[in-house]
């Protein structure tokens, strides 16, 4: 094998290997990381309000692979996040079936309905002793529509 040609293989297995270990939210990692203080509440306790929803646009091929699926995959794009001491969205994770990740539509509309989420804002009520909630969720369900 010539240098050059290891260094190409070295680069495919790089590739490879970014791939593998990809935290991107539509592999199945988390969008806006952050680190969970000790001092947090479970969403379905905390003292917070929505006051805007980030809107979630999904692309054409993402109503299509749901359409062709009808009644075999799921509909709904399960998502969890926390919400920090601002108000914003953090740690944002898909909770669905593994296997889906494997569809490059799902794996779109993964990183389109974080997107919406990650653009959420939250107020926290004025007497909130703890202003960290964890595992919101949000599952959306995507009705698929022929005219």
């Amino acid at each position: 094998m010539t240098g050059l040609s290891r260094i190409a293989a070295l680069g495919g297995l790089a590739l490879l290997a970014g791939c593998a270990t990809s935290q991107g939210v539509q592999w199945g990692g988390v969008m806006d990381p952050v680190d969970v203080p000790e001092a947090s509440v479970h969403c379905r306790i905390a003292r917070v309000n929505l006051v805007e929803w980030g809107t979630v646009n999904n692309s054409e091929a993402m109503a299509l692979t749901l359409f062709a699926n009808q009644g075999r995959e799921t509909r709904t794009i399960p998502m969890i996040f926390d919400i920090d001491a601002d108000g914003r969205p953090r740690n944002i994770r898909y909770t669905g079936d593994p296997e889906l990740l494997g569809n490059g539509a799902i794996r779109d509309g993964i990183y389109r309905t974080a997107g919406g989420i990650s653009r959420s804002r939250f107020a926290w009520a004025d007497d909130a002793a703890v202003r960290f909630a964890t595992d919101c969720p949000y599952e959306p369900d995507y009705e698929v529509r022929v005219y």
